[in-house]
């Protein structure tokens, strides 16, 4: 019989899992959590809503958010970054598709939102903010100060180069003593893939997909992939996006543990005739809708398939479970 290589031998070793061995760790953990000795692992997506259908970002889970252009992806980016972030969790957000200035303020703005009022972006960005506005970003520089937050605004990356910093951030938080949890890319199109498959972008977003979702297992962190849908659904009445509005590769369905869409209905009644037209009834849908936010999730393979509703402010780049201010 044929015996294995030493290096084979080892790397089967390293890799098998003992059944009974991982059983009783796990049991382990749990009785540690019980015993008030361990926390719980949940990593908040920042709505309670969502981590409920979810269990929030899983460490080892690759999850995709599509959009199309102008419906938020951004936003939520900034959102749930900000509440993971102040809850605790290690945060890295890699922002691709804006510029620095443009996503602090971005950032900044949703964390001056109250339910009094805060300062929103376009004021920050045209520099043109009140006393008191200025003493609201104030304080949330200082909270800033105190959350696990890293961007990095890179104008281009590959897997490699993501691969890299999410080991150097992850040493980084643990040397402080804080776990590293979860990772935004915002967003797809500005991942570069090797020149492997130079020219055929389906097989360059498959080779992406699968090398984010081996980061996200080899680090046992959570990467968010924004993505960018298929205008095809424009041209449906119904413009709530489905899986066959993932543009360009299938393997994103195929790798994603969560498959999620962000819809707003508000953006295609703007678009309508009739609004544009500012005939009665459009507008006054557009003012039923215009704070709603809908994710979709179209695949949850640690749940159900469902629709969860948000919140939205976008002048604030801002979402939330419900309105602020309520209880």
């Amino acid at each position: 019989m044929a015996r294995l290589n030493p290096i084979m031998a080892n790397a089967m070793q390293a890799t098998r899992l003992d059944p009974l061995t991982e059983a009783g760790a796990i049991i382990g953990r749990l009785r540690e959590v019980q015993e008030g000795k361990r926390k719980a692992r949940l990593v908040s997506t920042g709505f309670y809503s969502l981590d409920k259908a979810t269990n929030g970002y899983m460490p080892s889970t690759l999850w995709v958010l599509g959009a199309r252009p102008a419906i938020g992806k951004t936003t939520f980016f900034v959102a749930s970054a900000n509440r993971a972030a102040h809850r605790g969790a290690g945060v890295l957000g890699f922002a691709l598709e804006v510029g620095r200035e443009q996503i602090m303020a971005r950032i900044m703005a949703d964390l001056s939102h109250t339910g009094r009022g805060g300062v929103d972006f376009k004021s920050i960005m045209s520099q043109v903010v009140e006393h008191q506005g200025i003493l609201s970003l104030e304080r949330v520089a200082e909270r800033l100060g105190g959350m696990l937050l890293v961007i990095d605004v890179p104008s281009r990356l590959t897997p490699a180069d993501i691969r890299v910093r999410v080991r150097t951030e992850k040493a980084r938080m643990a040397a402080r003593g804080h776990t590293f949890d979860v990772v935004f890319i915002d967003y797809l199109k500005q991942v570069q893939a090797s020149d492997r498959y130079k020219g055929n972008r389906v097989y360059e977003v498959g080779e992406i997909s699968y090398s984010l979702k081996q980061i996200a297992k080899d680090e046992g962190v959570c990467i968010v992939l924004l993505v960018q849908l298929n205008r095809a659904l424009e041209t449906r009445e119904n413009k709530r996006p489905i899986l066959s509005d993932l543009r360009e590769s299938g393997d994103l369905k195929a790798d994603a543990d969560v498959v999620a869409f962000l819809h707003r209905e508000s953006v295609h009644i703007e678009n309508s005739p009739d609004f544009i037209a500012q005939k009665d009834d459009a507008v006054a849908a557009w003012v039923e809708a215009r704070n709603k936010a809908e994710i979709i999730l179209a695949k949850n393979r640690a749940g159900p398939t469902e629709t969860v509703h948000l919140w939205c402010d976008m002048a604030f780049s801002t979402m939330a479970d419900q309105a602020r201010g309520q209880p």
